[in-house]
């Protein structure tokens, strides 16, 4: 961690799992505190809105999204979007963040990284089905003489929201123009969350902590609160200030 008062914490699981909401949460309870913080995406892609600090618009966005989103688009256009992903978050913890914290009365600043390297060992898994391969950021998916690896991008803690199929199944609203796409996803893949730690490097696993996605949405929040200010002092200083 370059800044030691910069946390980054990342949100996984499969559609339907809460990670979402729980994420809108802790940002109403950061805003409340006054800590400043940045909401990004760690996987797949952003949507490039423009609407939050941590969605710019970007030209190389607007050409590549087209790309992503249609049919039968390659794992190169996925390795590329991983790239460009990573190399964003570094920009925002290592140097936007930072300067944020600067401006703030603030200890501490978080990072919150919607789907991480948890979810980028879905596209290895997906595309070339070798069990156990940890380069999730292959070296010529970005520009020529970066290189991103796993270590440098994986948050400090990582939440895995992890819920039984039929639960998530359950949670899906027919009327959504996008059931189909969501059930499909969840049907084929949420197990994938299940036993995705194993397909990262070894030296990060301990930063994953598992959460019981079934549980209410109060017991899940007093439980990442929970965990959050154990693990940060700073944080349970201000909670308890509260």
């Amino acid at each position: 961690m370059k800044n030691p008062k910069v946390f980054s914490i990342g949100f996984e699981g499969s559609h339907r799992s809460g990670k979402g909401t729980n994420i809108e949460l802790l940002k109403n309870k950061l805003e409340k505190l006054k800590i400043p913080f940045i909401i990004v995406r760690g996987s797949g892609t952003r949507p490039n809105e423009g609407e939050h600090i941590g969605d710019p618009i970007s030209d190389w966005w607007t050409k590549k999204l087209p790309l992503l989103r249609r049919e039968g688009s390659s794992i190169k256009d996925w390795n590329e979007s991983s790239y460009r992903l990573a190399r964003e978050l570094i920009v925002f913890r290592d140097r936007v963040l930072p300067n944020m914290l600067k401006e703030s009365s603030s200890k501490i600043a978080f990072l919150l990284v919607d789907r991480s390297i948890l979810s980028e060992t879905m596209i290895t898994r997906e595309s070339e089905n070798e069990t156990g391969r940890i380069n999730l950021y292959p070296d010529n998916a970005g520009e020529k003489g970066k290189v991103i690896t796993a270590e440098m991008v994986c948050p400090d803690i990582l939440f895995n929201f992890i819920a039984d199929k039929e639960t998530l199944l359950l949670r899906l609203d027919k009327s959504d123009p996008k059931y189909e796409f969501r059930r499909k996803l969840i049907e084929e893949k949420s197990d994938w969350y299940k036993d995705a730690k194993d397909f990262i490097p070894n030296n990060l696993k301990d930063r994953v902590i598992e959460i019981n996605a079934t549980k209410t949405l109060e017991e899940i929040q007093e439980e990442i609160m929970k965990i959050l200010s154990e693990k940060i002092p700073d944080l349970k200083d201000v909670l308890e200030d509260e």
